[in-house]
């Protein structure tokens, strides 16, 4: 089975950048805090992080970059799938 990379790529990149687009909205809404002291307390863990003020431009940046990494991961991993199924195909 071949994947196609740039479909792969949309569809990571809409993951990451929604899980972002989220975060953002909680940061935005002042949630943040919460469901980070609880994500980390279920990994037992605490730290002392600050959550800085919400800025609309940061939060923009942050989904696009997302977005952008999530879509190059699903590129890569559909080329490597692809190269992999290739030479197990052509090994038989």
């Amino acid at each position: 089975m071949r994947l196609d990379g740039i479909r792969l790529g949309l569809t990571l990149g809409m993951v990451m950048g929604v899980l972002h687009l989220s975060w953002a909205a909680l940061v935005a809404s002042g949630r943040a805090g919460f469901v980070l002291d609880y994500l980390l307390s279920l990994h037992s863990l605490r730290a002392p992080i600050e959550i800085t003020a919400f800025e609309p431009s940061r939060a923009v940046l942050l989904v696009v970059v997302a977005y952008g990494a999530g879509f190059v991961l699903g590129l890569l991993t559909a080329l490597v799938w692809n190269r992999a199924v290739g030479a197990k195909a052509t090994a038989r």
